[in-house]
Parts: C-alpha cells; structure tokens; sequence
C-alpha cells in the first residue's frame, strides 16, 4: 500500500481540526501523531497543545518526551525477549522456573510464552510499593505471586507477568534492564531518545502526566510500581518522543525487514490466547474478535498496544500502514472516556484515508 504526498496532505487536513478539538476540550493537554506506512516517503507527524496545564505549558513538539507507560512491555521487553530467544539465550516454551528459581512450588507449568501473551493466570496487578521498600523487596514480592488461574485457559492483561519477564532478562543476561535494553532494542534501531530514568535538563521536554499532591509528574515514571523498582521494569518505565515510537512501529509494519526474524515476527502475530476472550499475540492486541482500540475500520490482522498515560501504537503487518498517538491523558484527570474517543477517531480517519482495510472480504 502506497501513502502518496497528496493522500498524507489530505489526512492532514483530517487530523488537525481532529486534535485541536480534542485539545480545547481538554480532553487531552497535547497530542503527537504520526502515521506512514512501509512504502518509501516521510511519514506525517502532527502535534498540538501544550506539555502542561499549570499556564506555563511549552508547546508539544516532536522532540517532547512521554512517558510511554505500557508501550514498555512491546517496545522494550517483547523485542529483548525475542531477540534472546533467536540467540539461543532462552526458549519461549521454556518454564520461567528454569531461569528464576525462586518462581517455583507448583508455578513450573507457567512459561516464558505465556508471561509474553498474558495468559499465565498471574493477577493483572498489585500495589506492591504500598506494602514493601525497595526493589529487592518489589521483586521478592512479585516472585511470590501464585496464579489464580491454570496457564494458558484465560487471558488476564498482567503487569506483574511483564514485571517477571523483567527480572528473568536480567538473570538471563546477568545484566541490568536498562543496560540490555539499549543495547538489544534502542541503540540497534536508532532509538536516540528514548530511555528509562530520562535526565531532567533545561534542553529536554516532557509531557506532564498526573497531579499528585498538586504537582505535576514530570519526567518521572508515573507507574508506582517501576517508581519503586528505581523506574526500571519490564513492564512500565520507558520514555520517548514521538519519533522513537514511529520509528519502532515502522520496523513492526514493514515485513520486509530483517527484524524481527519472520518465524518470530508470525508468532509474536498469531493468535496465543484462548478464544472466545480477547485476541493478543505476543505482547501485541490483536484486531481479531472484540472490538479493540483500532477500531473495525482497521483489518483483523492488525496489532498494537495502549499505554495508561494516553499513548498508542497500532500497524497492519499486511499493508505496512502504521499509526502512533501519544497524548498525556492523565493530565487531565483519570477519564478515559474522551481520549478512547479520541484515539478512535483517529484510527477510523486514518484506515479510511489511507485505506489501511484494503482487503475487507478476509476480516
């Protein structure tokens, strides 16, 4: 599928009128968009608003930093655990037991797949940093966890899954997150910006996400359990600007790349949860089935994700259609009524511009 100069200039023009309502409804304080596809040319990134609504907000740019919240899980832990598995340093039907030990006493049936595809029957999540101090502490209590459920017979969307996932790629590569991070995902794909534990400097912009004790969270994790695991997990933590997200959708879109490996690329996109029940992959939703934030205007092959402080990522692995929409959502209180709509909105406009369902007889 192309995306020609002309049919971009017109989604423009779909678009802004779309994000600046949203904008001075304060629905959202800012937004960034971009959206492209695989075929040659520069993709079309929009923003509007502002990073913070204290009065003295700057104006979102290209370069403003968000927290991209559960964008971590399919930005950072899914490729890392990928790229392991094709080093041979794990398999995905491996038992987690067999890399954390401590995840044992009748948890040996639960394996890396099922942390990967959240159907490891874990509970979707706990407020561990109200009960314990430290990151030893977080990660003690996370190994702890006894599923509710038998793996693999239902779906449950599970940060503590993700949270292990983090731990296990520490032991497997006797390196810390953040370090293997940079060198397996964000420095190999050009990632220049995006980082956990970013540094606060007066050349560096962020979207503030909540108000907490009537400050803005700036440049800090907003997710209070990576707070507690020092803003590193595998879960939540990753900041990044809008053109490290769409340059990470573009790899995902494009299957004429070399990353990932095609056999890991179909199975992290092939259906890995029981049906009925949501339809996710590895990490990814997947359009399939229930009605998901991509809207039925996008293919049921399609995949992406949503992270909690109003950002997104979606593409067609077919067309090479691809779309990134992040806002700071949770600015404007907790709702997740107007920016769902929103985030809806642009979907549909962008699958009917660019005629991204261009096989519609296969849904």
């Amino acid at each position: 599928m192309r995306a020609p100069v002309a049919t971009l200039t017109a989604l423009r023009s779909c678009l802004e009128p779309l994000m600046r309502a949203a904008v001075s409804s304060r629905a959202i304080p800012g937004v960034a968009v971009a959206v492209g596809s695989s075929a040659p040319g520069e993709p079309l990134f929009i923003v509007d608003g502002v990073d913070n609504l204290d009065g003295h907000g700057l104006p979102i740019s290209p370069k403003t930093m968000f927290d991209l919240a559960s964008l971590t899980k399919v930005m950072i832990t899914l490729p890392v655990v990928l790229e392991l598995a094709v080093r041979g340093a794990l398999r995905l039907d491996d038992p987690v037991s067999l890399y954390l030990p401590e995840f044992d006493g009748g948890r040996r049936d639960i394996t890396v797949r099922h942390l990967l595809a959240h159907t490891s029957g874990l509970r979707s999540s706990a407020r561990y940093y109200l009960s314990v101090e430290g990151a030893a502490q977080v990660q003690a209590a996370v190994l702890r966890e006894i599923p509710q459920n038998q793996p693999g017979c239902r779906t449950t969307y599970s940060d503590i899954g993700y949270m292990l996932l983090g731990f296990l790629i520490e032991t497997v590569t006797a390196s810390a997150l953040e370090t293997v991070a940079q060198e397996l995902v964000l420095k190999p794909m050009g990632l220049t910006s995006a980082t956990f534990r970013p540094r606060r400097t007066d050349d560096v912009q962020f979207a503030a996400t909540e108000i907490l004790d009537g400050e803005a969270v700036i440049g800090v994790v907003h997710d209070r359990n990576a707070r507690a695991l020092d803003g590193v997990a595998g879960h939540a933590g990753l900041f990044g600007t809008v053109g490290d997200v769409a340059r990470y959708a573009m790899t995902w879109a494009d299957r004429r790349g070399s990353w990932p490996r095609a056999d890991l690329r179909s199975e992290a996109l092939r259906r890995q949860t029981p049906a009925p029940g949501p339809a996710r992959g590895l990490g990814w939703v997947l359009n399939a089935g229930a009605s998901t934030f991509m809207t039925p205007a996008w293919p049921k092959w399609a995949a992406g994700h949503t992270g909690f402080t109003g950002t997104s990522i979606a593409f067609d692995p077919r067309s090479g259609l691809w779309v990134v929409v992040l806002t700071n959502s949770l600015h404007a209180g907790r709702d997740k009524t107007a920016v769902g709509r929103f985030r809806n909105d642009v979907h549909t406009m962008v699958a009917s511009c660019l005629d991204a369902a261009y096989e519609r007889e296969e849904r």
